[in-house]
């Protein structure tokens, strides 16, 4: 039976329902859930070990708003299939790839939130002629915790190791981290009670799932050539978001910072801070990204009608 956790969760809270879609990357099915129609596909990347639940309430706008877009999970994820070995950026860019081809109706506009706005750089760097415009949502950056103290530096590095990250699991920590999470991210979402349960649910059965983590370490090689690279985006538009606040002051200053750079050196890159939002601006404030997707829609757009 195929697994539908994602399915029956987006069905409950995106107007005009969903439908699934699967590609087969080497005997194993990486699915995702579509919804809306209309030219520019909208392809969304959840952040580090997120689903493509994650995006309910920008689904829920964009779907009735004339636009395409597709939530995918990544291997090991949600209801696509484990890939064999520990995760790897290669591996992750080359799925990603793989979704777009499958689900796009040509290049999309590619928008991805935390680890996964670092994977959409990585996309668009590797496979440019597949994105005709990014939105970044608090994309995650390799340097973003340096202006911790070293000590503290040490007991992250020994959670990237898997250790501490094996033992929330094991000790049930994490799971009521996640579920209370994701009660009060439903309870913004939605008042039907049945429909926060299905999301709440979709949530509470993946925790399982791989410690994506372990691929930074492994790709370090990819992200130093993405950085060296004179040009990390080709010319389409690009908008960055960041959130205004969580986390120590120092390390959110910095961070947006870095997500600033990124913008500055994007050919049409902007940035934005979105006031009053916390890292998951997709849930938090939905309304930031559904403006920013559209924005670099009608750029890209714009682009397409000169050329």
């Amino acid at each position: 039976m195929i697994p539908d956790a994602d399915l029956r969760a987006l069905a409950a809270v995106v107007p005009g329902g969903v439908a699934p879609g699967a590609v087969d990357v080497g005997g194993r099915a990486l699915r995702w859930v579509e919804t809306g129609r209309g030219e520019p596909t909208v392809v969304l990347e959840a952040g580090r070990d997120d689903i493509a639940v994650s995006w309910a309430a920008v689904m829920a706008r964009l779907g009735t708003e004339g636009v395409h877009v597709v939530a995918y999970d990544r291997a090991g994820l949600g209801d696509s299939d484990p890939a064999p070995g520990l995760p790897s950026l290669e591996r992750q860019v080359s799925d990603l790839a793989e979704v777009i081809r499958a689900s796009a109706r040509g290049p999309c506009v590619l928008v991805g939130h935390s680890w996964g706005g670092l994977l959409a750089q990585l996309l668009a760097f590797a496979h440019p002629e597949l994105v005709v415009g990014a939105v970044l949502v608090d994309p995650a950056h390799e340097a973003m915790l340096d202006p911790l103290p070293e000590p503290v530096l040490r007991l992250l590095r020994s959670a990237e190791e898997g250790r501490l990250h094996g033992l929330l699991q094991r000790s049930g920590v994490r799971r009521r981290i996640v579920v209370a999470g994701e009660r009060r991210a439903a309870a913004r979402l939605t008042a039907d009670r049945q429909a926060r349960a299905l999301v709440v649910r979709a949530y509470a059965r993946d925790l399982a799932g791989p410690d994506e983590l372990t691929g930074i370490k492994r790709g370090a090689h990819l992200l130093h050539r993405l950085r060296a690279a004179p040009r990390t985006f080709p010319d389409v538009p690009v908008v960055v978001l960041s959130a205004s606040r969580g986390g120590p002051r120092g390390v959110r200053r910095h961070w947006t910072a870095l997500q600033a750079e990124l913008a500055a050196g994007a050919p049409q890159g902007s940035h934005r801070v979105v006031a009053g939002s916390g890292h998951f601006i997709q849930k938090e404030r939905p309304e930031a990204v559904v403006g920013a997707v559209h924005q670099v829609i009608r750029a890209s757009t714009r682009g397409v009608e000169s050329a």
